[in-house]
Parts: structure tokens; C-alpha cells; sequence
């Protein structure tokens, strides 16, 4: 059974992500900041303060007369429930150095697309659009473990009416953006109040978003997966935190520097530090969620699984939706997408659990 702290560390994660969207929007869409700009700023910072993080802890280690191992690492190989395994022990070797290698260039390449497509459709459309396609991202999880991690080939429960249970819920919350479905409409909520000049309708630009997203998705997906898969290559989570930034700042300075040009680094700083609230904003997404949230997702992924994590992947839209009202002054102000937000969250949440459940049930008939 996974340890509780780890599931709380998971639901803390999630909600600490859920703010990612609104966050985003709030300085891309409110701000008007260059989203590989944006990028820019908030991956140098993390980089900065990580490094200084791990030169701390790395001057600790030494005071207190620690010494460095050497790195050694056993790879249990051969097909899941074989009484016989081979076991390879590989000592700083040619080939573990290769592999370790090629899954952090695997990493670099999958961490940055995600990172760079995640910032820009938040542009594109509303938070909690945004939070409902990643909401969707344990349907593709599954499939993926099994193809990646090489996992028991069996189908994952509930799946076919779990997609077309979403699919309904997407349809609903996309009709409750509508301007044919305003006889919906929560009329007891003033959009005045909230300080939303107009209602949001779904357009051209939002399916922009959306698709963006859901290519967004696939990445991230394949993010976990090598986040598990590089463990046994002693990758650590710092490892794997400092190569996505470093990437991700080498790929957005070139964007930003073709598509932009300077004066965009010199508004984007302006802008920033511009006024207390949006510095906040700033730095929660810098520090929180580019620091600690990314960092601390890697022990939990890795403890927990990449499929028993994304079970609270439905804390993100909760979330979301609440800094949309608050943050963005977005509310979601239609009964469809109320509807829509709920069936998603429900069918979501009873195809993790059962798929949970049947992993247990799964991994107790094999030790039996």
C-alpha cells in the first residue's frame, strides 16, 4: 500500500499545479507577456535558486564529514511474475552512462515541449479549460505505462465509458460557453461584481488553446513515464529539474529573441515588477510551482506510480476554477459548464479508483 504521506504529498502537488493555468493567464493574457519570455524570467530563477538549494545542502554534507559514494546501481531485468531474473550490477560502466544520457535528452526534449506549449495555451483560453483537458490526462496514462513501462497488458477498466463519459462532459461545458445556450445562464451571478467586463463564448481562439493542450497532455503523460523510467539510472530529481530548465531557457531565449526581440525581455521585467500583486503572481509560479511543486513531483511519481498520481489529477479543476473567479474574474457562470465541470470530475475520479483497485487485486493474485 503507498504510504499516506505520499498521498497527501500527491493531492498537495495537484492543488499546488491547479493554480498553473490562472497563473499563466493572468501574466500572458492580463499582462501581455511573451509566454516564452515569461518562461524565460521564472526558469532562470528557478535555476538560480535551485542551484544555490543544492550547493547549500552540498556544503551541509561536507561539514558534517560525509563522504561521496560510488555510484552503483542493480538493474533487475526479465518479464513481470518469471521466477527467474537476471540480474546486471553496473558500476559507473560506458553503457549505464549512455543510458543515463539518452533518458536526460529524452527528458530535455519532452519537459521543454510540455513546458512551452503549457505556457502558450493558457493564452489561448480560460484557466479551467485549460485544468478540464489535463483533467483528461489519466485516460491516456494508463496506456501509456503499460507501452513505456512495460506494465501487465491488461485493459484498463471502465476505459471505453470513461472517454465517452468525458467526452460528454466537454461537450456540456464547450455548449455552456455558447451564445445559443445563455437561457442557462446562472442569472443570479453578476458579472459586474466579479469584475468580468462581458461573459466568455467559446471561439475560434479557445479551440487554439484547447488544441495546444491536448498536445500539452501527451507530453506531460511522457513526462511521468520517464520520470519512473530514469530512477533506476540514479537520475535524481534534481537531475531532472535542472535539465528542464536548462533546456527550456536555451529553446525560449532563441524563440524569444526571433519572434520578439529584446525591448520583449526589457517589458516583460517592467511588467513584472510593475505592481506588488503581479509580482506575486510571479513568483508563486516561479518558486512554487516551477520550484518546489516540479521537484517534489518527482518523488511523489516515482513512490506512487505514474497512474496512481494522476488519480488526483481532478483537484486541478477545483482549483482552477475558483482563482478563475477571483484571479481572472472568469467565473464559470453557466449551469452546462457546471454540469459539464461535474461529470468530468466523477467520471474521472471512479475510472482511477477502479483502476487503482485492480492493480492492488492484480499484484495480490500474483504473490499468491
Amino acid at each position: 500500500m503507498p504510504k499516506m504521506g505520499n498521498v497527501f504529498g500527491a493531492i498537495a502537488i495537484h492543488a499546488i499545479w491547479g493554480c498553473y493555468p490562472s497563473c499563466a493567464r493572468f501574466l500572458t493574457f492580463r499582462m501581455e507577456l511573451d509566454p516564452n519570455i515569461l518562461l524565460f524570467f521564472s526558469k532562470v530563477l528557478s535555476l538560480l535558486t535551485l542551484y544555490a538549494l543544492d550547493k547549500a545542502r552540498s556544503t551541509r554534507k561536507s561539514a558534517s564529514g560525509s563522504e561521496s559514494k560510488q555510484m552503483e546501481l542493480v538493474i533487475t531485468s526479465g518479464k513481470e511474475n518469471d521466477d527467474d531474473k537476471d540480474t546486471i550490477e553496473l558500476i559507473d560502466t560506458p553503457e549505464f552512462k549512455s543510458q543515463r544520457i539518452k533518458y536526460l535528452a529524452m527528458w530535455a526534449f519532452v519537459a521543454t515541449m510540455r513546458a512551452v506549449l503549457n505556457m502558450t495555451s493558457c493564452m489561448y483560453t480560460v484557466a479551467y479549460n485549460i485544468a478540464i483537458v489535463n483533467s483528461l490526462s489519466p485516460l491516456l496514462s494508463p496506456v501509456l505505462e503499460k507501452i513505456m513501462l512495460k506494465s501487465k497488458p491488461t485493459s484498463p477498466p471502465f476505459l471505453f465509458k470513461a472517454i465517452i463519459g468525458s467526452v460528454i462532459g466537454v461537450v456540456a461545458i464547450s455548449l455552456g460557453q455558447s451564445p445559443y445556450f445563455e437561457a442557462f445562464n446562472i442569472s443570479s451571478l453578476d458579472l459586474a461584481s466579479t469584475g468580468s467586463a462581458e461573459k466568455h463564448y467559446f471561439s475560434q481562439r479557445d479551440l487554439v488553446g484547447v488544441g495546444i493542450q491536448l498536445v500539452s497532455m501527451v507530453f506531460s503523460n511522457v513526462a511521468r513515464m520517464i520520470m519512473k523510467l530514469s530512477e533506476k539510472y540514479n537520475i535524481s530529481k534534481e537531475d531532472l529539474v535542472q535539465t528542464q530548465n536548462v533546456s527550456t531557457i536555451t529553446v525560449v531565449v532563441l524563440l524569444g529573441f526571433i519572434f520578439t526581440g529584446v525591448d520583449s525581455f526589457i517589458f516583460a521585467a517592467n511588467t513584472i515588477t510593475s505592481s506588488l500583486g503581479t509580482f506575486l503572481v510571479f513568483a508563486w509560479l516561479t518558486w512554487g510551482i516551477f520550484s518546489f511543486a516540479a521537484m517534489y513531483q518527482m518523488n511523489v511519481v516515482r513512490s506512487l506510480g505514474p497512474t496512481l498520481y494522476a488519480s488526483f489529477t481532478s483537484i486541478r479543476i477545483i482549483v482552477s476554477v475558483v482563482l478563475s473567479y477571483f484571479l481572472l474574474h472568469e467565473p464559470v457562470d453557466n449551469y452546462l459548464e457546471f454540469f459539464g465541470i461535474l461529470i468530468v470530475v466523477v467520471i474521472v475520479s471512479i475510472f482511477l479508483a477502479k483502476l487503482y483497485f485492480q492493480t492492488r487485486l492484480d499484484k495480490i493474485r500474483t504473490i499468491v
